[in-house]
């Protein structure tokens, strides 16, 4: 699926690997979520995406994610949420 360019907030859902002398987390999901989508006032939708395609898709286009805190709770995490810019580049 190809997205049109825009701002997108992902969220990255991990759960605490249980049984290590160390705190090890494992990648649950990574979620995006579209805001007012072109043709549909007022809706959302939010689409399961591989995050290795949203890095290559961020790296293409040279956008840095801006990341707000989030809080976690200790068995289960939501990493920092990113702000994706994904489109063209204005500086190019």
């Amino acid at each position: 699926m190809v997205l049109p360019a825009g701002d997108y907030t992902v969220d990255t859902y991990e759960e605490l690997v249980q049984g290590l002398s160390f705190p090890v987390y494992r990648r649950v999901s990574t979620q995006l979520h579209m805001r007012n989508i072109p043709g549909h006032p007022g809706r959302s939708q939010t689409l399961e995406i591989d995050p290795q395609e949203l890095e290559d898709a961020m790296a293409h286009k040279n956008a840095l994610p801006t990341v707000a805190e989030e809080t976690s709770s200790p068995t289960n995490k939501k990493t920092p949420t990113k702000k994706a810019a994904l489109g063209p580049n204005p500086s190019s």
